[in-house]
């Protein structure tokens, strides 16, 4: 089962599809980076960010919608599995 980590998840604020920064293209750090289902340009506001350089103010929550908190507890989304925070890895 895929996994997903719920900071990193965002809603396309064009077609409303489920998006992950993990997902990205690497090579589009510079550009623009576009929804894999309408291309339609993605901003901060994709991922629940206030403004580009600004904090997370939503998450995705389970039912595929925006939240006004940090969910507390691991969910799923369909066949993806959220976790709510990431493991400690220790060197």
């Amino acid at each position: 089962m895929p996994l997903a980590y719920v900071d990193s998840l965002g809603l396309c604020e064009h077609c409303q599809t489920l998006l992950s920064l993990e997902s990205m293209p690497g090579d589009a750090i510079n550009g623009d980076w576009k929804c894999p289902s309408c291309k339609g340009i993605l901003t901060h506001r994709s991922f629940g960010y206030e403004s580009e350089q600004g904090h997370k103010v939503q998450w995705v929550g389970p039912r595929k919608k925006w939240l006004s908190r940090k969910p507390q507890k691991d969910f799923r989304i369909g066949k993806l599995e959220v976790a709510v925070s990431r493991p400690m890895v220790f060197w």
